[in-house]
């Protein structure tokens, strides 16, 4: 009780603070209230215990005159104003900065307008009260929320080198994906991911929809970059019956089919500046509206985009809206290049031997020392499609058999040949038996005679010989030319 001791110097109040202490730790531990709490708790309660009083017994004298009954309203307006706002799909920080937007600009109002201050009074009030407690809400949930995803990550994080089920890595730069992922899974912030074309932006973005609370909900993705200009608004945006030649019947959208759920635009960057306006305008006011349409459809879309290009640059060059830029850009995530994640080379290529493999119907091949050294020393320009691509084409080639740094290196057009089998420096080499030069030559001659099929012409100029020489080697060894 020492920290209660600092600050009492009754013995009278010290000894009733001891039996008050006493007793309820008594009661933590065999009131049937508190049957169900687990040893665990029940050691962390009494482990901050003495604290926790100290501190209550300390704030008594400011706090006391307190009616608990005044802060019941304001708890029950708070319930209500949450419910309103989870139910338009605003979280605790967007209750917070409506609270604080207003009262700053109710401040700003009331001087210039001094006359309309006793009409606010009352709600400057109000706004001081709420303040203090939706911030705290929101500082609490923030700091739940991190610890959790903490958790989250390391539970989903194997020694497999796996994460959230379907992504593979173990290297630095991944953990930071795997973070910034974390972030973001309890809420509906936009998500800008940018990263060379191969490196799996669309993986990445089914991930986020696949652990985040609209998980239940579509998943809609649209490459950008693999439609015409002329058709990618009628592709976003729906259009009805008879809005332009061969618009035979209504179309929904790739923003209404997402309604509830994610949109991934993949490959943003290739839209034109017009279809950046209209796609800006559908995300501030989310609502959309099909071509040849009027209505307005309120919509309620987790927006993921992706682009192989630096926005900011294209930004500086005119190429894309700024505005549209920071709407998209609320939480960026970089995804690294395969050369950047060295440790995770060999991971996705088993994953993708198993894979392939597995799809083929062929035995999982093994990969041996030299294919492995071969992939760890390329740049992979297409980065993880590229490596993928190139096991695949391994796995053909090789039929089944380990895979060698030969196969891996094979490119369509290129003969197929024995060297694609397993090289000699991937096989444990047979231990050292000690033979006489003799028998070191007819060996040499078998293996170089039976290399070229029986062609003497041939096996002579590979041994350096005239073919009477070798003739004679024939004889000499008893070889069956």
């Amino acid at each position: 009780m020492c920290t209660i001791v600092e600050h009492m110097s009754d013995n009278k109040n010290l000894v009733d603070i001891n039996q008050l202490f006493n007793h309820w730790m008594n009661q933590i531990e065999t009131n049937d209230h508190y049957r169900e709490l687990t040893k665990d708790e029940i050691e962390r309660i009494q482990h901050n215990s003495k604290d926790f009083l100290s501190r209550c017994m300390n704030s008594t004298p400011e706090l006391s005159n307190i009616d608990p009954t005044a802060i019941k309203p304001l708890l029950e307006f708070l319930r209500s104003i949450r419910k309103t706002h989870e139910q338009q799909g605003l979280s605790i920080r967007d209750t917070t900065l409506l609270t604080l937007s207003l009262k700053s600009s109710l401040t700003e109002y009331l001087k210039t307008f001094d006359e309309s201050a006793p009409m606010f009074q009352e709600l400057n009030h109000l706004l001081d009260m709420f303040s203090i407690l939706s911030f705290e809400l929101y500082s609490n949930e923030q700091e739940s929320m991190i610890d959790q995803q903490s958790e989250q990550i390391k539970y989903l994080q194997t020694t497999e080198g796996r994460a959230f089920g379907t992504l593979i890595g173990q290297s630095q730069a991944m953990k930071t994906v795997y973070q910034a992922i974390g972030l973001i899974l309890e809420n509906d912030v936009s998500v800008l991911l940018q990263g060379e074309s191969g490196t799996g932006k669309d993986v990445i973005a089914n991930v986020i929809h696949q652990y985040s609370n609209r998980k239940n909900k579509p998943f809609i993705a649209i490459n950008c970059g693999a439609i015409p200009d002329n058709l990618i608004e009628s592709e976003l945006f729906g259009h009805e019956q008879g809005a332009f030649t061969g618009a035979d019947k209504e179309r929904i959208g790739k923003f209404e089919l997402a309604n509830n759920g994610t949109l991934f635009l993949d490959e943003i960057s290739e839209l034109s500046l017009d279809q950046q306006t209209r796609l800006l305008r559908v995300i501030q006011n989310q609502e959309v509206e099909r071509v040849g349409g009027s209505k307005k459809i309120p919509l309620n879309v987790r927006l993921i985009a992706a682009s192989n290009k630096p926005l900011e640059v294209l930004v500086k060059n005119g190429h894309f809206r700024m505005d549209l830029f920071y709407r998209i850009n609320v939480f960026p995530i970089h995804i690294p290049k395969l050369i950047d994640r060295e440790n995770d080379i060999i991971l996705l290529a088993n994953h993708f031997i198993e894979k392939y493999s597995h799809k083929m119907n062929l035995p999982k091949a093994k990969l041996t020392k030299s294919g492995a050294h071969y992939l760890m020393n390329q740049s992979w320009p297409g980065n993880i499609r590229e490596l993928e691509n190139t096991i695949q084409r391994a796995i053909l080639v090789s039929n089944g058999k380990d895979i060698t740094e030969m196969a891996l290196s094979f490119k369509p057009g290129q003969p197929i040949t024995q060297p694609m089998l397993p090289a000699p420096e991937d096989k444990i080499p047979p231990p050292f038996v000690p033979t006489t030069l003799d028998e070191n030559e007819e060996a040499f001659i078998r293996q170089t005679l039976n290399y070229y099929q029986g062609n003497i012409k041939k096996a002579a100029e590979n041994l350096g010989v005239s073919r009477t020489t070798l003739y004679n080697k024939f004889k000499k060894y008893n070889i069956d030319a």
